[in-house]
């Protein structure tokens, strides 16, 4: 596994873990336009 693809596994890692805090503590208006299923 290359140093970026690593990186970027991180990173989807960190959105998907974000994106549920940020679910939990706000009523998130950008689940309702997508982002949820890009997350």
């Amino acid at each position: 596994m290359s140093h970026a693809h690593y990186a970027f596994d991180n990173l989807q890692s960190g959105l998907r873990t974000g994106h549920a805090v940020f679910r939990r503590f706000s009523r998130c208006s950008l689940c309702r336009l997508g982002w949820c299923r890009l997350a």
